[in-house]
This record gives structure tokens, C-alpha cells and sequence, in this order.
């Protein structure tokens, strides 16, 4: 029977950092497409207004995940403490067959 893939602690905090890294980049770079769009001439007032909405959405968001990262970043440090996050193992499969189960398109606002 093939062994499972295993991942260190380290490496799920490695990961969930690079997912949190995406969605503060993405959040980011949208904004700024919103921001061209909003700084077209001739834009209809309805729309600039829904642009505006769509923005401070993701500011928001923007918001939210730099702090999460601060939270990241203290969880680290405390769980790194108190254990050998290279000693820790967990099922890699188990936790890509629930990141596969997460919802695509509900919205939590």
C-alpha cells in the first residue's frame, strides 16, 4: 500500500500563507482596474457609484487579510514555541479533499 503524503506543520502554515498572499494580491490588483474604470470619462454616475461599492468591498477585504496575516503571524509564533513544527505531520490528501469541498460561490457578506 503507497504511503500517503505527509506535510509538516511548517508546511501548512507555508501554504495557508501563500493562499492568504494570493487573495491580498488579487484583492489588490483589482482595485486598481476598478480605480482605471472609475477614472474614465463619461462614466455614468450609476455606474460610478456601483465601482465605488465594488471598491470599498475590497478594501475591505484587502483590509481583513493584512490583519489576518498579523493573526497568522502570531499563531506561528506561539504554536512554534511550544512544538517542533517539522516533527508535526498531517494527511496532505485529507486536507486537499477538504480545500475541494469548500464552497466556490457563496458569498459571506
Amino acid at each position: 500500500m503507497p504511503q500517503q503524503k505527509e506535510l509538516s506543520l511548517r508546511d501548512v502554515f507555508h501554504n495557508l500563507g501563500n493562499k492568504h498572499y494570493v487573495a491580498l494580491l488579487g484583492a489588490g490588483v483589482t482595485n486598481e482596474r476598478l480605480e482605471d474604470i472609475l477614472n474614465r470619462e463619461g462614466l455614468p454616475l450609476e455606474c460610478k457609484e456601483a465601482v465605488e461599492k465594488a471598491m470599498a468591498g475590497i478594501e475591505r477585504i484587502e483590509r481583513a487579510s493584512k490583519e489576518a496575516d498579523i493573526l497568522l503571524n502570531e499563531i506561528k509564533r506561539i504554536v512554534y514555541e511550544k512544538v517542533n513544527p517539522d516533527e508535526i505531520k498531517v494527511d496532505a490528501v485529507a486536507i486537499e479533499s477538504k480545500m475541494q469541498e469548500a464552497p466556490q460561490n457563496k458569498s459571506v457578506f
